[in-house]
């Protein structure tokens, strides 16, 4: 279980409600909010609003205002394409008091905000419409934000979910997600081997692909979105530590020696196999087995977010922080 953040939790006071350990969210002069820890003294602050401009000129102005303002311990994260929040980063000292520098945070964050004629957002997350009657959390590409939303649409989501997690559990199929997953894997493995074969070098992080792409795979081909899927989708993404060597080998037999590409998997199966070549080959076995290993790791995020129990989970906990607009209610 994840230890309470320390400064988060000082947050509570100021009116912040509580998503989970790392998570806040809540309204500060019209701004939809929301904190999320980074470590005990770092606070990632996500501000919705709505901008037309492009991520590097909205982020040069930020950066200007937020300089001007001389308020230490707080920088502006890059600005996203599609600009409905920002994030800035704000780094707390033990020694001053937590909400008295949040404030400070806060009122340099909205002064740049409106100065640069950026207010808070006003329109619908999902659909654009103006004047939405909810708030809650979205996640928006990889970060996770505040919006102003259609109650009725979180709902729908919520429902569909369910629907989706429920057909998946009756008509999904262990043997055509196995497929896929095979498929998948032959597909996720190519960047490697292009890679070995044209630098003669291997990228760790390309190995986070496998997997991913082994995932995507049984997902296409109908494949059971629960724990079993994780399970097939680990033991594919590990044959590829086999099946790298082996269409290597395959390569060099059909440019060197001109075989067929039957034949040159037949002879590269037979050198694979050869115990004195697995000797040698165990060095370079066992670091391509690690990377795969730190690819599957990196990728856990990805197909664990996907599986019916989280796709589920995730769209409860949004509808779990679905709150009236104070905007709308204002009107």
């Amino acid at each position: 279980m994840t230890k309470e953040n320390p400064t988060l939790a000082a947050l509570d006071a100021l009116g912040f409600e509580r998503q989970s350990e790392l998570v806040r969210f809540g309204v500060w002069q019209d701004y939809a909010v929301c904190l999320r820890a980074l470590s005990a003294t770092t606070v990632f602050i996500a501000v919705a609003i709505r901008s037309s401009k492009k991520n590097t000129v909205l982020s040069r102005e930020l950066s200007r205002s937020l300089k001007e303002q001389g308020v230490k311990g707080l920088v502006l994260t890059p600005v996203a394409q599609k600009v409905q929040f920002v994030t800035f980063k704000a780094s707390f000292k033990k020694t001053d008091e937590v909400t008295e520098q949040f404030r400070r945070f806060m009122a340099a964050i909205v002064a740049v905000l409106r100065e640069n004629g950026l207010a808070p957002a006003d329109t619908c997350a999902i659909s654009g419409t103006p004047m939405p009657d909810s708030l809650c959390l979205m996640t928006i590409g990889a970060e996770l934000s505040y919006q102003p939303v259609n109650g009725a649409l979180i709902h729908e989501q919520n429902v569909k979910a369910r629907e989706k997690a429920e057909e998946n559990e009756t008509n999904g199929s262990y043997a055509l997600g196995l497929v896929g997953a095979l498929l998948g894997m032959l597909v996720g493995i190519i960047p490697t081997l292009l890679t070995i074969i044209a630098a003669e070098k291997i990228f760790a992080w390309l190995f986070a692909l496998v997997p991913i792409a082994a995932f995507f795979g049984y997902k296409l081909f109908r494949g059971k979105m629960n724990k079993g899927a994780l399970v097939i989708v680990i033991l594919v993404s590990l044959l590829g530590v086999v099946m790298i060597p082996l269409l290597e080998l395959a390569f060099f037999f059909m440019k060197d020696y001109g075989d067929t590409l039957g034949g040159a998997l037949q002879s590269a199966f037979y050198t694979l196999t050869d115990g004195d070549f697995l000797k040698e080959m165990a060095g370079d076995l066992l670091k391509l087995l690690l990377f795969m290993g730190l690819g599957i790791f990196f990728s856990l995020g990805v197909i664990l977010g996907r599986t019916n129990a989280d796709a589920v989970s995730n769209s409860q906990a949004q509808l779990n922080s679905l709150r009236p607009n104070p905007a709308r209610n204002a009107e």
